[in-house]
């Protein structure tokens, strides 16, 4: 499933023929957010670059605040995408929600990630698990590595979390690595 714009953003959430029986609802809220529901809420978003304008970044973060928390509690909640921020290697101050074990220094569009984290009580699921560093790394352009693609689901459901990991290769996109998430949803 596919959404966005033919000149500028768009974003996808691929779903085996198997599984597309049990798809129930597609939201497309803008060319940066959309979700489906499954028998869970899948949400995959990609934030405005880091440099746009204030207020290009408080438009995605409200839509994004406004449609996770639209989300049924009951929902096993899913989220994924290039949320363009650094959250860093360190916890400090998001214990509850950062596993500890990440790639590069916090930056200020990072901080706002672990803060509506905490405020939507998300885990960091890429957090939870040590990785080597070509693990970690989910983009890569003109020699830099950094950690900016992340999963997060409900803290109450980490225990359906088995692992995160990134696919070191370019054979999906130029700049990002795929990065994925093992589930144990159903015994």
């Amino acid at each position: 499933m596919y959404h966005g714009t033919s000149d500028r953003n768009g974003l996808g959430i691929a779903i085996s023929e198997t599984s597309r029986n049990y798809v129930i609802a597609v939201d497309c809220i803008s060319d940066r957010l959309m979700g489906v529901k499954v028998t869970m809420r899948i949400i995959s978003a990609h934030a405005s670059q880091m440099g746009c304008a204030a207020d290009e970044w408080n438009s995605f973060y409200e839509d994004l605040e406004q449609y996770v928390h639209s989300i049924e509690d009951e929902e096993v909640l899913l989220l994924g995408g290039d949320l363009n921020g650094h959250i860093g290697e360190e916890r400090e101050g998001f214990d509850r929600w950062h596993g500890g074990y990440g790639y590069g220094t916090r930056n200020e569009e990072g901080q706002r990630i672990l803060e509506f984290a905490a405020m939507s009580d998300l885990v960091i699921a890429k957090r939870q698990f040590r990785k080597r560093k070509s693990h970690l790394v989910t983009f890569t352009s003109g020699g830099r590595e950094t950690q900016i693609d992340f999963w997060m689901l409900r803290r109450r459901d980490r225990n359906i979390l088995v692992d995160t990991k990134v696919i070191p290769s370019d054979h999906f996109a130029a700049q990002h690595h795929l990065l994925v998430m093992d589930l144990k949803i159903w015994p």
